[in-house]
């Protein structure tokens, strides 16, 4: 290899090169170690992080793979979420993507994982597809709804999170990623960067039986809301819970929402839709064969994993 490729750990002191490397390349997005330590975080494994450097040591590529268990038909499957990779604007050839990748992905490999997933960017999805041997799911796109069209009800007791006592239990018939009480309190309390405002509702027992956890921010002069995360036992409990975070957003001045549709709420949802927002291309890296993940309409996935606004 004509690069220095290496694992590091995430108190290595070629963190703040990294970071750097991302703010020069989207200063749009806020950055720093506490942010980079918080989205490497997954209460599974360690992550996959790999950094290429030139000859006079300067930190020139950054390939990382989040390790994720997720469910589907009662089966486990051990995942990696390939959220970051982000080269100097010098050394951007095939040649170093190339090794970046072979040598992320024989990482991953040693982990035992089942597959890899991304959400690419037109550049790297022609790379990844033609010749490192991803799949291409198509489009993943988010829509936006006009809150004031929604005309749900709050008809369960709602209160404010403080700790997630337990995990979520997934939907069986999605490919969906486990949330254990682990990940959700790390993904929804800690952000050291953005603020979540998440609302729940509890069983007689006290576990936590639907929540929506919400972001907003400018853009273009316009506050903008995200339903960063939800889930829900039931479409009633749902309802109550977009009633409240309507009423939250408005508050502060919030009228449109951008979120993830996911499948199983296409149809509470659709009738509020006024158009698409965002997308992204999603793939595959399928590493043991399973042909059973590589529909796109069986998939569920949290905005809460590529939450870069």
């Amino acid at each position: 290899m004509s690069h220095d490729i290496r694992l590091i750990s995430p108190v290595s002191d070629d963190v703040v090169d990294i970071i750097s490397l991302f703010v020069s390349s989207d200063p749009g997005h806020n950055r720093s170690k506490a942010y980079y330590k918080y989205t490497d975080f997954s209460g599974h494994d360690d992550t996959i992080r790999v950094i290429a450097k030139n000859k006079k040591g300067m930190v020139v590529g950054h390939y990382s793979i989040l390790l994720l268990e997720f469910g589907f038909k009662n089966k486990l499957y051990k995942v990696g979420y390939a959220q970051q990779a982000i080269i100097h604007n010098k050394y951007r050839n095939l040649k170093l993507i190339s090794e970046l990748h072979e040598f992320a992905i024989g990482k991953a490999s040693d982990k035992k994982l089942d597959f890899i997933f991304a959400f690419s960017n037109d550049n790297f999805l022609k790379i990844k597809t033609n010749l490192f041997g991803w799949h291409d799911l198509g489009s993943f796109y988010s829509d936006v709804i006009d809150l004031h069209m929604i005309n749900f009800k709050v008809n369960h007791e709602i209160e404010e999170l403080k700790k997630f006592e337990h995990g979520f239990k997934l939907n069986q018939n999605k490919v969906s990623i486990i949330k254990s009480s682990n990940y959700l309190n790390h993904r929804l309390l800690k952000n050291p960067i953005d603020h979540y405002k998440t609302f729940i509702i509890k069983s007689s027992k006290n576990i936590v039986t639907g929540y929506i956890s919400l972001k907003f921010y400018k853009s273009n002069n316009e506050l903008v809301g995200h339903f960063i995360d939800f889930e829900a036992n039931s479409n009633s409990m749902m309802e109550s819970l977009v009633a409240k975070a309507k009423e939250y957003l408005i508050f502060y001045g919030v009228h449109k929402v951008i979120f993830w549709n996911r499948t199983e709420y296409q149809e509470l949802f659709s009738p509020y839709i006024t158009g698409k927002g965002f997308s992204s291309n999603f793939i595959i890296k399928d590493i043991v064969g399973n042909r059973e993940i590589l529909n796109k309409e069986l998939w569920s996935l949290p905005m809460i994993l590529s939450d870069t606004f």
